[in-house]
């Protein structure tokens, strides 16, 4: 008996609905589209992005490329589409006009001509329509006088294609499901923000008139033109190390280079202006923009074809922790290694074979070592300068009170030691004792990475607390404007201090440490669920 076979054609709605969730979102999304343009030879690229009267979104994405006649269009409006003739093209499986866009509206619609004497061409696909006749039904008609007049603004003259997205209803969060609040226009204001900040990020190298690397594109967001962003702040300081070798696909004997780039950008506390800091980490003094934070930005930049694609991305390397946050890596590659590194279908991420990424990590490891070496210099100096003024209406305070609250003392014996007189007797301890210093004494570092620890300072009952670590670090930096909050926690630590001199014995020495130990292990998990700060807001200088 042969095979027989039979055509199964998918429900055009629920399929539809279904590529509705690929991943992509509001940035990813418009990029899709203004890969599309580039592709098409653009050199001017405007996008709009309004909240309509009424409270509904529309957004456009017109460009002066070379646009598309009628089966042209059917062609690109196809799900599936054939695959360009330019294998180099940003584009890449002939999807992401469509599901790039009804990721986020319900109504596409593209407006296109290749020539200044050719008619405009439209072709919609409106996902309540196709629900509707339950048909693969792509729309033509006449465009809109606004899609029109917007595409002639772009491409006067001249071949051109402006895309259109209506009924809107995924640009923004689910919580926000009422156009008429100001909730919800206010997290739009933000999502604009943060698209001109992704925009002039993964387009740095074509938006820069003076990087020859990608041909220069014009664009603008509502009217004002996207600056580029370079993430390796090569204008304040250049490459550690560059290395770039040959790797071969696999199963195939094509080659492709790959280029490795090795950056440290300079800590914050080395920028002397607001606009230096905002140049390394856009988040500076932007809550708007806390994606790109110094930490967030730390890692690895992959770039195919010059347009960056994933950045922030260690790859599983080991070691790599908040001190890391000034090592950034460059990765670019071009088209034809695509298979190579398994570019996804939004061209967001791609997969390392373990040779690659042992390679990469063997030749990235020092600059990581050098990254951390810098960023802890400029931790340890920032919390000397920082922290006798960020805690000194406290020392005021417990140095007042000491010798009120304590009902034990601490001294050191014949031989140096520190020892502890209570109502337990008395108990040789492993505190050290300072001549000099603060009642309530930041330092570099304490044994163990514990967090605090009693000690004999200038005669008195102390504490010391370990300025290196995390929770220190970053709640600290996040409360240093807040004096209740800083007071009560030194308060806290003294107090703790206190407390345990008080009730130590030799039965309880061991005990009474592992729980210095085990708290401040606690806390050190906590601190990384908590915002990242600079060092500045650690307790440094402003310069």
């Amino acid at each position: 008996m042969s095979d027989s076979a039979e055509r199964v054609t998918p429900d055009p709605s629920r399929l539809l609905e279904g590529l509705r969730d690929t991943g992509y979102n509001f940035n990813t999304a418009i990029s899709d589209i203004v890969d599309n343009s580039i592709a098409a030879g653009a050199t001017n690229i405007a996008i709009l992005a309004e909240q309509l009267y009424g409270g509904d979104i529309r957004v456009s994405i017109a460009d002066n490329g070379c646009g598309m006649n009628h089966d042209e269009l059917k062609n690109a409006m196809t799900y599936g589409a054939r695959p360009r003739e330019d294998v180099h093209s940003l584009g890449k499986f002939g999807l992401g006009l469509k599901t790039a866009s009804t990721s986020c509206c319900k109504r596409l619609k593209v407006i296109s001509r290749d020539s200044t004497s050719s008619q405009l061409n439209c072709a919609i696909w409106d996902l309540d329509y196709i629900a509707q006749v339950k048909d693969w039904l792509l729309k033509f008609g006449e465009p809109d006088s606004d899609d029109e007049n917007e595409l002639e603004a772009v491409a006067k003259n001249h071949s051109g294609t402006i895309v259109v997205w209506e009924k809107c209803d995924r640009l923004l969060s689910a919580r926000y499901t009422n156009p008429a609040t100001k909730a919800y226009h206010e997290a739009f204001e933000r999502s604009l923000k943060e698209l001109r900040q992704h925009l002039a990020m993964v387009y740095q190298r074509f938006l820069d008139s003076s990087d020859s690397r990608a041909d220069n594109v014009r664009m603008t967001l509502n009217g004002d033109s996207v600056e580029p962003w370079n993430p390796f702040c090569t204008e304040i300081d250049g490459p550690l190390a560059t290395n770039e070798f040959t790797v071969s696909r696999d199963g195939s004997g094509a080659t492709g280079d790959v280029l490795v780039r090795c950056f440290v950008v300079p800590p914050k506390a080395e920028l002397h202006s607001l606009e230096e800091r905002q140049r390394v980490m856009p988040s500076e003094k932007n809550p708007d923009l806390r994606g790109f934070s110094e930490e967030s930005l730390s890692g690895f930049y992959i770039y195919r074809e010059n347009r960056l694609i994933d950045w922030g991305d260690w790859f599983n390397m080991p070691g790599i922790d908040f001190h890391s946050k000034l090592c950034r890596f460059e990765l670019s590659f071009g088209a034809e290694l695509d298979d190579f590194f398994q570019v996804d279908i939004k061209k967001s991420r791609i997969i390392l074979n373990d040779a690659l990424r042992k390679q990469l990590l063997q030749y990235v490891s020092p600059i990581v070592k050098e990254g951390i070496k810098r960023y802890r210099g400029t931790e340890r100096k920032a919390a000397k300068t920082g922290a006798k003024q960020l805690h000194s209406d406290s020392i005021a305070t417990i140095d007042d009170q000491e010798g009120k609250l304590t009902r034990h003392r601490l001294e050191q014996d014949g031989q140096g030691r520190v020892v502890v007189t209570n109502n337990h007797g008395t108990t040789i301890t492993g505190y050290s004792a300072d001549k000099e210093g603060p009642i309530f004494d930041v330092v570099d570092q304490l044994n163990d990475g514990i967090l605090w620890e009693p000690a004999l300072i200038q005669g008195k009952n102390g504490v010391k607390v370990n300025g290196g670590h995390e929770f220190y670090q970053r709640f600290y930096g996040l409360n240093r404007d807040i004096p209740n909050a800083v007071a009560g926690l030194d308060y806290l630590f003294w107090a703790l201090a206190e407390a345990e001199t008080e009730a130590l014995d030799p039965s309880v020495q061991e005990t009474l440490s592992d729980f210095r130990y085990e708290t401040s292990r606690y806390l050190r998990s906590f601190a990384r669920t908590m915002p990242d700060v600079s060092v500045e807001d650690q307790g440094g200088d402003e310069s």
